[in-house]
């Protein structure tokens, strides 16, 4: 059973008319000893109102380095995050 849908997730969001998070072909790599290490390599989901996503996978698969990017913490090499819809969203602000 669904959760109900929030009548406005953030300011501009419409009612159940937009997931609140979308990630479209978001790809990291990192330079390793051995070369270019793919972490994630074009991974596309989104999350509507009333879904639950679990992220999951072995040891070194990326999971934490996925959360990074979508917390804001880390950056990506390609890809889009869009929280509530806006890929331009500021979705962490760090205050010192």
């Amino acid at each position: 059973m669904r959760a109900p849908a929030p009548e406005q997730t953030r300011e501009g969001a419409v009612a159940g008319g937009g997931a609140l998070l979308s990630v479209r072909d978001l790809r990291v790599a990192f330079q390793a000893r051995r070369g270019l290490l793919q972490a994630v390599d074009g991974i596309s989901f989104s999350v509507q109102p009333g879904e639950v996503l679990a992220i999951v996978g072995p040891n070194g698969a990326g999971k934490t380095t996925l959360l990074s990017i979508i917390a804001g913490t880390q950056r990506a090499s390609a890809g889009t995050v869009a929280p509530f819809g806006d890929s331009t969203a500021n979705v962490l602000e760090i205050h010192k």
